[in-house]
């Protein structure tokens, strides 16, 4: 999850001249919206996945997302799209424009780290989007991106950029405890959730038509709310916690045992079940059939295994399995392992 606060030391002062000055005010009438391409070229469920929504309820300590879900946390401004893992930020995931736009703010010099404690939170304190930029759209829209790689941000103030144009690199500046890009859509001083148009401020709803979303049609086919999913399984030769899954710090399964299979998962609801299995060359090694979820769960891993010593020229495989209101939503099958 991400504090997506607004660069407030040097980027706010900017955006008071250049956003909510005379020249704002003028179109204040003008409601129309930019329509956004997705921040990265990806397939929403297949590559990245959306994990957090706007938060609705500004009340503290309590959050809901556009759909009174729980995908969200409180006071959150914007959306995140990840991807599952560290090491995807290895291929040097580009960050897109979503509209057209002039650059007015950005920042680029924050190291990037995955934030684990209090002491990773006070070193980013104000300056919890990390690296990124602010894009000035027609009619007082602006459009934010953050966690952006440490200097990979290789636009400049005063930029005119087309949608789609490249503006830095995923990374892990700011808040950011996985990988992923936040962003977050204003108009003047307001947050509008892309997703269905709508002012923070308002109520939340679980029935919001698509027609309203700020989204064009090739990016609604996959933001029509946050994911629930399977986002990766594998094999470890340890009880395995999700930071050693997220950043792959695991233990190479041995011989000797013991042989854990993993399940990565996000945004899971209240009696959500996820069953897992391991099969060898005789059937069934070992099998958990999980009990339904007491709450949602904003990440989870999934695990089960044996410690015994593995049979030499057997090969093990995975399979995890989501469950939702009696239905399978998902099934994933591991890389096999060879001993």
């Amino acid at each position: 999850m991400t504090r997506s606060q607004i660069f407030p030391k040097t980027i706010m002062p900017l955006l008071a001249a250049s956003l909510f000055g005379l020249s704002l005010s003028a179109s204040a009438k003008d409601t129309t919206a930019p329509s956004l391409s997705l921040p990265i070229d990806c397939t929403i469920g297949k590559d990245c996945w959306v994990q957090n929504l706007v938060d609705f309820n500004l009340a503290d300590g309590t959050w809901q997302d556009p759909y009174c879900g729980t995908a969200t946390f409180d006071k959150h401004k914007g959306t995140d799209i990840r991807v599952p893992f560290v090491k995807d930020l290895d291929r040097n995931i580009p960050i897109l424009a979503m509209a057209d736009g002039e650059v007015v703010g950005l920042r680029r010099d924050m190291e990037d780290f995955l934030v684990q404690n209090a002491d990773d939170v006070r070193k980013i304190q104000g300056k919890e989007c990390g690296n990124g930029a602010i894009l000035l759209h027609a009619n007082g829209w602006t459009t934010q991106y953050c966690h952006l790689k440490k200097d990979s941000v290789n636009v400049k103030k005063g930029d005119k950029l087309k949608r789609g144009d490249a503006i830095g690199i995923m990374g892990l500046s700011g808040h950011t405890t996985f990988p992923h890009i936040h962003v977050t859509v204003r108009k003047g001083k307001s947050v509008i959730d892309p997703m269905t148009g709508k002012n923070q401020t308002d109520q939340c709803s679980p029935q919001e038509s698509i027609a309203a979303s700020l989204w064009d049609a090739k990016a609604r086919e996959g933001m029509t709310g946050a994911s629930s999913a399977i986002l990766g399984t594998g094999f470890a030769g340890e009880v395995v916690k999700s930071g050693n899954v997220l950043t792959g710090e695991m233990k190479t399964p041995q011989q000797a045992g013991p042989l854990v299979f993993w399940a990565y998962l996000i945004n899971l609801r209240p009696n959500d079940r996820i069953d897992l299995r391991i099969m060898d060359n005789n059937g069934t090694y070992v099998e958990t059939l999980g009990k339904p979820l007491k709450g949602p769960l904003a990440s989870y891993t999934a695990y089960t295994g044996r410690k015994r010593a593995l049979e030499r020229g057997n090969t093990y495989r995975g399979e995890a399995v989501l469950w939702r209101n009696g239905q399978v939503i998902q099934t994933v099958q591991s890389e096999p392992i060879k001993f």
